[in-house]
């Protein structure tokens, strides 16, 4: 398992190949699976040692199948650096176990799949689910089930001499007096509850209640979702302690700036929070509603059948970003869904106008993902470090010895070196531009690490890293490409900061 960024260690780490089906053989002490010409184990910072060396055997054991999760998130520039890499990945596999890797793509928003398919993987591509000949639903339909009636309902608001964050509070505030006063009435009058609301008996009745325990806010903007909790006494609990005393409101606000631990977190406290609710002491202890306040870091991976409620403060940007934020609640249940327009934006204002129409054609709202391959500046941010995992990776499982140090690029014969540049050539897999002459790069770089006054054992990325050069830079990751600027102020103006100080 990895995520997309952690490809980028191709370029650095010379062990990598062991996952992709690099030459190697096993520690015959046991101690796993050793690339050829390497030690097990002989870094003087590990308390583990072992000095057997890998056989320069072929292995046939990499990869089979690639899963990509949310691949319409794999755009725009991201999305270029990323195609590189796909190519490097299975131009490896491919040179090593003599196959290609297969695809399984996933994306709940997308268009133009063909196009982001050729361009991410250089590919041809079938959907799943595809078109059943009787169609859709029907009872030999291999795909899926077609479930009668709606997922979620859906209701557009547009608050009145307020702003749309006092009435999402408002809202929550509305929630959390409905939900007291039904299991109030529940187990009270558990008979008339039932027939007001058209249910069988009392425990389809507490199953119902039991799937609404849980809301989630939306908000476009980090700082309004730590705004509900900073403002929530004012409209929330204050009101709720004064009406009815022992229930209270205590959210958790989750954001960009949460990290992986805090998701998880959030996720095993929404499930525990239903599992632990207890409809019989209700009345006498009362309980602390837990709602979550978040951003857009919700709209991916938190798939939660315990979240059915949900209030969006304003519109997301584009109409991907929306239907992955209310496809968060609805999963499994009949999902609830308060959208409050901003008042006074035009573009709000002209989808409250039209939001029927809007949720009509929703899924034809979804615009293509921009994604070119073949972009010169990402072919020139990633050529280095298809470079440097070339000879670290590719060439170090074909000469059967690790190649990673200055002496080990001087000794690389002009055979070898072609090697190189056919292999960086069917790693980007397409025509590349005119002006990007694959072999003159890689002359450059050799150059650049045998001519230098470096010691011969120099890991040879740094090298080129050192150069000044900015395309001779080898990433660690794929985000963050753009060279960084540093921000200063004059000198004039700290002289003057520093006497208002005084």
């Amino acid at each position: 398992m990895s995520t997309v960024d952690k490809w980028a260690s191709l370029s650095l780490q010379r062990r990598v190949r062991n996952l992709l089906g690099g030459t190697g053989s096993m520690c015959p002490d046991g101690h796993g699976f050793i690339p050829s010409g390497d030690k097990c184990e002989d870094k003087k910072d590990e308390d583990f040692q072992c000095s057997n060396v890998g056989e320069n055997v072929l292995s046939n054991s990499g990869p089979r199948l690639s899963i990509q999760d949310e691949m319409h998130l794999l755009k725009e520039g991201f999305g270029t650096i990323s195609s590189h890499f796909e190519g490097l990945i299975e131009t490896i596999v491919e040179d090593r176990t003599n196959r290609k890797l297969k695809h399984i793509a996933m994306s709940a928003t997308l268009n133009g799949t063909k196009n982001q398919i050729k361009e991410l993987y250089n590919k041809d591509y079938f959907v799943i689910p595809g078109r059943c000949p009787e169609g859709p639903g029907t009872q030999n339909d291999f795909f899926f089930e077609k479930k009668d009636g709606p997922k979620r309902i859906i209701y557009g608001l547009k608050p009145n001499l307020r702003d749309n964050h006092y009435a999402a509070l408002r809202t929550l505030l509305h929630f959390a007096e409905f939900i007291i006063n039904s299991q109030r009435s529940l187990n009270s009058n558990p008979n008339d509850f039932c027939v007001k609301y058209g249910l069988s008996d009392t425990s389809d009745a507490q199953k119902l209640l039991n799937q609404y325990l849980v809301p989630l806010t939306y908000h476009i903007k980090k700082q309004d979702a730590y705004d509900m909790g900073r403002l929530k006494d004012a409209v929330i609990s204050d009101s709720l302690k004064e009406n009815y005393d022992i229930f209270d409101m205590q959210g958790t606000v989750l954001t960009g700036d949460s990290d992986l631990e805090e998701l998880k977190g959030a996720i095993d406290n929404v499930k525990r929070f239903v599992q632990e609710y207890d409809p019989k002491s209700f009345a006498k202890d009362g309980i602390d509603f837990q709602p979550i306040y978040a951003t857009s870091v919700v709209s991916h991976g938190v798939d939660l059948d315990e979240l059915n409620f949900m209030t969006f403060q304003g519109l997301p940007y584009s109409t991907s970003e929306y239907i992955q934020a209310l496809s968060r609640v609805g999963r499994k249940n009949l999902g609830m869904i308060l959208l409050w327009f901003y008042p006074n934006r035009v573009r709000d204002e002209s989808f409250y106008r039209n939001f029927m129409r809007y949720h009509d054609s929703l899924d034809h709202e979804v615009r293509p993902v921009p994604i070119n391959r073949n972009s010169r500046l990402g072919l020139m941010q990633t050529i280095n470090s298809i470079f440097c995992a070339g000879i670290i990776n590719h060439m170090s499982s074909k000469k059967g010895r690790p190649l990673y140090r200055k002496k080990d690029v001087e000794e690389l014969t002009s055979n070898e070196k072609e090697n190189i540049v056919e292999f960086i050539e069917k790693a980007y897999g397409q025509a590349l531009l005119d002006d990007i002459n694959i072999s003159d790069e890689v002359e450059a770089r050799i150059n650049e690490i045998i001519h230098g006054k470096d010691k011969e054992t120099i890991f040879f990325p740094n090298i080129l890293t050192n150069s000044g050069n900015t395309y001779f830079r080898t990433q660690s990751g794929m985000r963050g490409i753009q060279k960084h600027l540093s921000l200063s102020l004059k000198i004039d103006d700290e002289k003057m900061l520093k006497r208002m100080e005084q």
